[in-house]
This record gives structure tokens, C-alpha cells and sequence, in this order.
């Protein structure tokens, strides 16, 4: 049987961590290390990075958190990219839930996921 203090902290709601590295746990879930790993060697966080910008003549550019590639708007538009959320669900999806670090090729073999 549970104690009076286990029975009250039973019913406490959850603690809802809204930082950077909160919202990728909440969203890749069992995936949450891998995907922290490389937005961590991709931006060191910095929802607001520009990268690759001597790929392509500079004409597609990584974005955001998770350095996503802009290919015209085809994945979201700038300010979309540097958007924590936006970022976060583009990653999501593009990894298929963490679960294909392809993309981010360079920062998932130097953590050891591909």
C-alpha cells in the first residue's frame, strides 16, 4: 500500500520543462539522446544558427536548431526555420521520430548513429 506522501505526489501534474532541450525530450521521446546529440553538434542549441552557407553558392542555407536545409522554402519558410517548435517538428519528421540521422550526416557519425 502506498504512503500518504506517495499517494499526494501521485496526483502532483507533471513539470512541463519548456527549454530547448525539453522540447526535443518531449518530442522524440525514447529517441530524445540521439536527437539532443545532434542539435547539440549541429548548433550547440542556438535556435537562431545559419549554416552551409558555401553549399549550393549559398543559395540553400541550414536554418535553426537542427540546421535545416531551406531548398527554396521547401521545408518552411526562414522564419519558420528558426522557429524552436517549427524546427524541432521538421526534425521530427525528417529523422522518421529519431530514428534516421542520415540527413545530418556528419554530426550523426561523429555520435555514433550511423
Amino acid at each position: 500500500m502506498a504512503s500518504p506522501v506517495e499517494v499526494e505526489l501521485a496526483n502532483v501534474p507533471p513539470v512541463h520543462d519548456n527549454s530547448i532541450q525539453g522540447k526535443i525530450r518531449a518530442k522524440f521521446g525514447v529517441n530524445a539522446e540521439s536527437a539532443l546529440a545532434i542539435a547539440k553538434c549541429e548548433t550547440n542549441f542556438n535556435p537562431l544558427a545559419v549554416g552551409d552557407l558555401g553549399i549550393d553558392g549559398g543559395t540553400n542555407p541550414s536554418y535553426g536548431l537542427f540546421q535545416i536545409r531551406y531548398f527554396g522554402g521547401a521545408r518552411g519558410t526562414i522564419e519558420q526555420l528558426h522557429d524552436v517548435d517549427y524546427n524541432i517538428n521538421k526534425a521530427y519528421e525528417m529523422s522518421g521520430g529519431g530514428t534516421n540521422w542520415a540527413p545530418w550526416y556528419n554530426c550523426a557519425v561523429k555520435n555514433g548513429l550511423l
